[in-house]
């Protein structure tokens, strides 16, 4: 979580927020704690960047 965060320039609580409405990287839930693949991490930015012009 932290590294994702770092790494998109957000906040945790943003993360969480964007999980718990369906928004954001896909992620993976192991006990009480939310795990993000690089991959889905990826394809998330790759969905979400500005097309070129």
């Amino acid at each position: 979580m932290d590294d994702v965060a770092t790494w998109l320039g957000k906040p945790k609580n943003t993360l969480y927020a964007w999980h718990s409405r369906g928004k954001g990287p896909r992620a993976i839930r192991v006990g009480n704690t939310l795990r993000y693949r690089r991959s889905e991490v990826e394809l998330w930015l790759d969905n979400h960047t500005d097309p070129e012009r």
